[in-house]
């Protein structure tokens, strides 16, 4: 075959030959480097992953030196998706982690990919609703850029959320 197929759609046959290390594997791993990372900034020195982040080092071993794109990132708003945690959408890859754990595992429908293409975005789908949930904290240990904060008075309310659980 002359184009390159996605290893989780591809059914394994007998005689099946699989090249992983070819020119245009690598090239291909590039450009999908590229697109994931076309709005996320660089300011890898700041963020709260630092040298732990895994967007790093897939940049460092499968990105390109150059990239292609040269337009200005797009600038979102920060927003809380609960009381307690700050989504800084600058950031997101749109990997939608957070929204399919809390789809999966809390069945919470509120937050979700709005929009298409380059204005795509994690929101909640009415600026009313918020997720209400007490697994906000897996969500954003899930996020592989650190763009979910739980913020200071977090922590304070899960240990409230501890002792009044333990009394019951």
């Amino acid at each position: 075959m002359s184009s390159t197929l996605p290893s989780c759609a591809t059914a394994v046959m007998p005689g099946m030959s699989i090249v992983t290390d070819s020119r245009l594997v690598r090239d291909a791993r590039e450009g999908n480097v590229e697109l994931i990372l076309v709005n996320h900034p660089n300011d890898c020195p700041i963020c709260e992953q630092a040298t732990n982040c895994d967007l790093q080092h897939i940049s460092m071993n499968y990105g390109t030196e150059l990239p292609r794109y040269k337009e200005d990132k797009r600038a979102v708003n920060d927003f809380y998706f609960d009381p307690y945690t700050r989504v800084v959408l600058n950031r997101c890859i749109h990997c939608t982690r957070c929204v399919r754990f809390l789809n999966e595992h809390t069945q919470d429908f509120n937050l979700g990919m709005i929009g298409r293409g380059g204005l795509s975005e994690i929101s909640t789908y009415m600026d009313e609703l918020e997720v209400k949930t007490d697994y906000a904290q897996g969500a954003v240990q899930l996020c592989p850029v650190g763009n979910l904060n739980l913020s200071a008075d977090a922590d304070e309310y899960n240990e409230v959320a501890d002792e009044m659980e333990a009394e019951a």
